[in-house]
Parts: C-alpha cells; structure tokens; sequence
C-alpha cells in the first residue's frame, strides 16, 4: 500500500511505500511487471493489428511517403 504523506516546509505530496519485510521483494516485482507489459505489447501491436486487418495498409502508406 501507498501512503502520502505532507511535509510541513513543502506542501506538495510524496508517495512513499512504508518499510515492511518484503519490500524490496515486492518493489523488484513490480518493476519487473511493468518492464514485461511495455516490452511485450510495444513488441506485438503490430502483429495484432496486422492480424485484425488494422492499419496495415497506412503503415505501408507512411513508410512509402
């Protein structure tokens, strides 16, 4: 869980993920998670819209012009 937490001399918040035992653990998953997401879909949107019949042909156009 997450927590804000407001500094008296600086009134904008800071996200903070309180110290408990798995903590690196959990932060280590999460990145892990997020790069998997990013890497996986950037790499396969063009075979899926190609596959759907989406936008094949204005890749082409655009390569072309």
């Amino acid at each position: 869980m997450t927590s804000i937490a407001f500094t008296p001399s600086d009134k904008r918040p800071h996200l903070s993920l309180p110290s408990f035992p798995a903590r690196d653990l959990q932060l280590a998953c999460t990145y892990a998670v997020v790069l998997f997401s990013i890497l996986v879909q950037g790499l396969t949107v063009r075979r899926v819209l190609t596959h759907h019949g989406v936008g094949d042909r204005s890749i082409g156009n655009l390569a072309h012009s």
